[in-house]
């Protein structure tokens, strides 16, 4: 059984210097996706191996935005599994592989106690692998820690 795989990537930012801001809006390649009160947000859905283009708007109550932010072009990894050995590889794209990303794996058999089980720090390959335990379903958590964003 191949396990299941998502990928959940956490964005920090600094806050807006404008008192009327209420709100932060995220895009992904262009096109929002969420509204949050913080200076953080979590998004989910994301495919292993392909790139995306993260930026952020402030809005006020009114509904007006900000220029967005500089775009973050993000690569997610890669994990692939062999059945022969029932080992999953974990491939972190050279373009992503930065001081200020951590990776942490986690599994689950029910998806709601999610447990940290390994916890991926970039090496001079990019890479690492794991045993697979059948019946459980996995899931990588990115946080991308930019210099000076607040409460990292």
């Amino acid at each position: 059984m191949n396990p299941l795989l998502l990928f959940i990537l956490s964005l920090c930012w600094d806050p807006s210097p404008s008192p009327e801001v209420t709100s932060y809006r995220v895009y992904i390649d262009g096109i929002y996706r969420d509204a949050v009160t913080t200076t953080r947000a979590t998004v989910g859905g994301l495919e292993p191996g392909r790139v995306y283009g993260f930026t952020v708007t402030a809005a006020t109550v009114d509904g007006i935005e900000s220029e967005p932010s500089n775009e973050l072009r993000y690569v997610m990894p890669v994990m692939s599994i062999r059945a022969d050995t029932r080992m999953i590889y974990f491939q972190v794209p050279r373009q992503a592989n930065w001081a200020n990303t951590e990776y942490f794996l986690e599994s689950t058999s029910d998806f709601q106690t999610w447990r940290n089980e390994v916890y991926l720090i970039d090496n001079e390959t990019g890479s690492t692998s794991f045993a697979h335990e059948p019946y459980r379903f996995y899931r990588v958590r990115i946080n991308v820690k930019p210099e000076g964003c607040a409460g990292t």
